[in-house]
């Protein structure tokens, strides 16, 4: 999935959003969990389908899960892969 199919997705749920308000709310219904819950369902699923794929492993100093094609912890900000000094990799 990419840039041009999420701004989609949100094009879609905004007057969607919106249906929902307008309905629940001329039904005196709770209009703020009709609204909110399919945005939020939305993004979930949005950040699934975008969300970098790959296999997780423990970072070597702060032994939190990291993605494996990163080479810098996202936690402690240190080399969360060694470097072979024969083969460079």
């Amino acid at each position: 999935m990419n840039l041009v199919e999420l701004l989609i997705n949100l094009v879609l749920a905004i007057p969607m959003a919106i249906w929902f308000y307008k309905d629940a709310r001329a039904r005196d219904y709770m209009w703020y969990f009709w609204v909110f819950v399919p945005l939020i369902l939305i993004l979930l699923v949005c950040y699934i389908m975008l969300r970098p794929k790959g296999n997780l492993f423990k970072c070597p100093h702060c032994q939190k899960a990291v993605l494996e094609e990163l080479f810098v912890c996202p936690f402690c900000r240190k080399n969360a892969k060694r470097e072979c000094l024969n083969c460079h990799e």
